[in-house]
């Protein structure tokens, strides 16, 4: 919450996509503490902040499908079965899988019908942005495989590159820090 870049944001004016970085956060530390519904509920508030935070909060879900592990019910069985069973079984397959579904749905629904339908030309401002990828959502979704010179061309300019560095900069050019928690508590449950 202190990335330049979102205080960037609130310095000429109001930005309700501000908000939504902020229910971001909540809804992560709510899955990392396992209280679902508080994290349910910022997770549509931060929907509610922006068409594309759906993306976010779908990426949320796979989170918590990977990393988020439910409390062990039985460990007795869960030695003896395989690695992936086990796996399976210690995440929080059933919530993730429905903040994946309704941050999916609320993303398509709010560009492919909620802003056509209020655009004069009747078309998305994101295809009119990206229409060197395509006409279409799926067109742009796919142009990675199927016109993946212009893809790259676009992803890889120099201007973008230079984007890519002042985002980064401020995090000191950490994409993530790998590193683990040494806390009492946190040694104590691994």
């Amino acid at each position: 919450m202190l990335h330049p870049g979102l205080w960037n944001a609130l310095l000429f004016d109001f930005h309700p996509v501000t908000l939504g970085a902020t229910f971001l956060i909540f809804t992560l530390w709510l899955l990392v503490r396992r209280k679902q519904l508080a994290a349910l509920i910022c997770a549509v508030l931060a929907m509610m902040c922006k068409e594309q935070i759906g993306l976010s909060v779908a990426l949320l879900g796979v989170y918590a499908i990977l990393f988020v592990k439910r409390p062990s019910t039985s460990p007795g069985s869960a030695r003896d079965a395989s690695r992936l069973a086990r796996f399976r079984q210690s995440r929080d397959w059933p919530f993730g899988l429905l903040l994946i579904a309704i941050g999916l749905a609320w993303s398509v629904i709010a560009l492919g019908v909620i802003i056509p339908a209020f655009q004069p030309s009747g078309s998305s401002y994101y295809l009119n942005r990206y229409g060197r990828l395509g006409s279409t959502f799926g067109e742009v979704l796919l142009s990675p495989i199927t016109r993946p010179d212009i893809f790259w061309s676009i992803v890889s300019g120099p201007k973008r590159v230079a984007y890519y560095g002042d985002l980064l900069l401020p995090l000191g050019f950490l994409l993530s820090s790998g590193s683990r928690c040494s806390c009492q508590r946190c040694l104590t449950s691994r």
